[in-house]
């Protein structure tokens, strides 16, 4: 199978990280222009405390450099390895659609057991598919 099919979630995700992080940036802006945040505060990240939204926003980008580094360097050794195979390719479309999902959950309501059941999805998929991984180049 070509690579290109495991590289695309893997990209999508870092796409989807960037322009999040545009996004966050500009609600950090349009909070310190409009006085809700000392924009002192971004020196250092103290002083005072962020309004529950950026906070929530802020805790959604370090989710997002958490566990998809993880993903992408299995990415990287799946092509490396020669493993691209429609098993791997499939969990990281798995993958991608749980960290898409966890998104949606966290920012829109952010109910806590359905965020956490597909945190766990994504972690299982990591988990088989470093545990693929390993036993393709070992075994």
């Amino acid at each position: 199978m070509e690579y290109r099919w495991i590289v695309l979630p893997a990209a999508l995700l870092a796409l989807y990280t960037l322009i999040f992080m545009l996004l966050m940036a500009g609600r950090r802006i349009k909070a310190a222009k409009s006085g809700r945040v000392d924009p002192k505060y971004f020196k250092l990240y103290r002083g005072s405390e962020l309004p529950e939204d950026l906070q929530l926003w802020n805790r959604h980008f370090n989710n997002l450099l958490e566990t998809p580094i993880v993903f992408y360097f299995a990415v990287t050794i799946a092509v490396l390895t020669q493993q691209v195979t429609t098993f791997t390719v499939a969990l990281s479309w798995v993958y991608l659609i749980s960290r898409l999902l966890h998104s949606w959950i966290h920012l829109n309501g952010n109910r806590i057991q359905n965020r956490f059941k597909i945190f766990g999805l994504g972690i299982m998929t990591l988990v088989v598919f470093w545990i693929t991984l390993i036993v393709g180049m070992f075994i």
